[in-house]
């Protein structure tokens, strides 16, 4: 049980960071949770280091 976001659908890093970092924050705030999903393909990297604990990678495998 937990949380799941996406970034902010824009080319600025900084906006799709404190999409993650909001995201973050709403989890830290649910007793019990213990999934944080943000990040997809394109920006999971950012994900994890914004507190992810699982990304969702299907673009980069299946090459949609």
């Amino acid at each position: 049980k937990g949380v799941m976001s996406i970034g902010a659908n824009s080319d600025d890093v900084k906006l799709i960071e404190e999409s993650f970092k909001t995201t973050k924050a709403i989890f830290d705030k649910c007793d019990g949770a213990t999934i944080c999903s943000m990040g997809m393909s394109g920006d999971f990297e950012l994900a994890i280091l914004n507190g992810s604990n699982m990304i969702r990678v299907g673009s980069s495998l299946f090459k949609n």
